[in-house]
């Protein structure tokens, strides 16, 4: 049951993470002189004339570097992501059923939104 459990928060963590604009609107809220770091201005100047821009997709194209395409792909957070859960439902040994699940699950879910909202 833990190994389930943390399967999908893992996949739940994913999902917020990059199927929604939770990590812009918390950003958003940090102070204005994290500015430098989180480029969150740029990213609004740039989001009026694209509006389906992804803040780690924008990240990803203005700063490229490896800690940003690391940030940017949901199967390389997955991997913390995972590793966390197994630490918090203490499963580690589990970890490679948890992330792959987790993928699995976090993909499956995100096409289903998808074919959900093209309708």
């Amino acid at each position: 049951m833990k190994t389930v459990l943390a399967l999908y928060w893992t996949a739940f963590a994913l999902w917020v993470a990059f199927g929604t604009s939770a990590v812009y609107e918390y950003i958003r809220l940090l102070p204005s002189f994290l500015e430098r770091f989180t480029h969150i201005k740029e990213y609004q100047e740039f989001r009026k004339y694209d509006i389906t821009l992804k803040y780690s997709d924008f990240l990803d194209m203005k700063h490229p570097s490896f800690l940003v395409r690391m940030c940017s792909c949901p199967f390389c957070v997955g991997v913390w992501y995972a590793f966390a859960a197994c630490w918090a439902f203490d499963c580690f040994s589990r970890l490679p059923a948890v992330y792959g699940g987790a993928c699995i699950l976090y993909l499956v879910f995100s096409w289903a939104i998808k074919r959900l909202q093209n309708g």
